[in-house]
């Protein structure tokens, strides 16, 4: 007797950004219907696909990440044979010229944002931007934080906290490492 089990949350985000580009490859149409996703105007040309992949599509908590990033994942498919590792922070800090990263605009733009909504709208125009310079973006991560908005205002801004620290943890990273090949030369 076999045992199934329930895929952890984690789990069920990878899984979902496994079905949407291996779908994305194989259906044209499937996708032009995912990056219809991306505007609130169009996006019920994705909500019977998004269905079909498990998404509770009357949950805004639940149907606002999966549409962004099912939306965003579409646009990538072509180039991605798999998720990237970069959290949103250290894409965003990659993508940005050396004196935005310092003290970025759009990254307060992004912690200021006080709903689940708001922030799937300013997150956006920054995927357009991460995937334009080819930054490896992990969005099943993506998914899984913001999925995690649903808690309440504690868990909101403790992602944006884990997002600030990947922006600047990268940062400092890279300034450590400059310093270690100027003191080798």
């Amino acid at each position: 007797m076999t045992q199934t089990t329930t895929p952890t949350h984690a789990e069920r985000e990878q899984q979902f950004v496994a079905r949407v580009l291996e779908q994305c490859k194989k259906d044209n149409g499937f996708a032009a219907r995912l990056r219809r996703a991306d505007n609130p105007d169009t996006e019920y040309y994705a909500l019977g696909d998004l269905a079909k992949l498990g998404v509770n599509i009357e949950d805004d908590s639940q149907r606002l990440p999966f549409t962004l990033i099912a939306a965003a994942l579409s646009r990538d498919a072509g180039t991605m044979n798999a998720d990237g590792t970069l959290g949103i922070g250290a894409a965003l800090r990659r993508c940005l010229p050396d004196e935005e990263a310092e003290d970025s605009p759009r990254l307060r733009r992004l912690l200021a944002c006080e709903s689940l909504n708001e922030t799937c709208q300013v997150l956006r125009p920054m995927l357009s931007l991460v995937r334009s310079k080819g930054a490896r973006l992990n969005y099943a991560q993506l998914l899984q934080d913001l999925r995690s908005f649903r808690f309440g205002k504690d868990a909101a801004q403790k992602t944006k906290r884990q997002w600030v620290s990947d922006f600047y943890r990268k940062a400092a990273a890279s300034d450590k490492d400059g310093e270690t090949r100027q003191g080798e030369a």
